[in-house]
């Protein structure tokens, strides 16, 4: 193959397996209860930020994608950015303006692109089915945020101020089977 056929079979592969953007109508009935308060719990604020900043994501590859099939075909001039898109497909790298909107990661494209569609899909689950029984702060773009969220809620909870709260650590063994991931 060309590198434009692999190029592009690397594109329409990507395209294909892109999750779709989260739907915040799509959301499970006790996903964003309202408290007593009036207010949202903090974590579901937390949900509905990752998932602008995964929509946003996801738009961009979308449109990258598309743009870099038609450029290859001739149909529209290949930019500067589709021009690096291509050369990192060749190198099995993040493109750059998948970069600016991306989670921090090392990972190469094969790699970043099979961690976008199970992160995608543990907040989707999480919007339809409502809050899960644990969290993996891998997953989030701003893990802090979830961080503070959960100590929030708590603190709401519990009627305890915010800031006599810390977390604590217990590092398991390799071996934990967590069930319900």
């Amino acid at each position: 193959m060309s590198p434009d056929e692999q190029v592009n079979a690397l594109a329409v592969l990507l395209q294909e397996s892109l999750p779709k953007q989260c739907d915040l109508d799509d959301a499970g009935e006790t996903t964003f209860v309202v408290q007593p308060n009036g207010l949202l719990m903090s974590l579901m604020i937390v949900l509905q930020q990752e998932i602008v900043k995964f929509n946003r994501l996801l738009g961009t590859m979308s449109v990258s994608l598309i743009d870099l099939q038609k450029a290859i075909e001739g149909l529209i001039v290949m930019s500067s950015d589709l021009d690096k898109c291509y050369t990192c497909f060749m190198n099995n790298a993040l493109p750059p303006v998948w970069e600016r909107d991306s989670f921090a990661s090392m990972k190469t494209l094969g790699s970043w692109n099979k961690d976008l569609i199970f992160r995608v899909d543990f907040m989707e689950h999480w919007l339809v089915h409502g809050q899960p029984a644990f969290f993996p702060l891998n997953l989030f773009f701003f893990p802090q945020g979830f961080m503070t969220g959960a100590m929030q809620t708590f603190a709401r909870k519990y009627q305890v101020p915010v800031n006599k709260l810390a977390f604590g650590f217990e590092v398991l063994p390799a071996d934990t089977v967590l069930e319900d991931m």
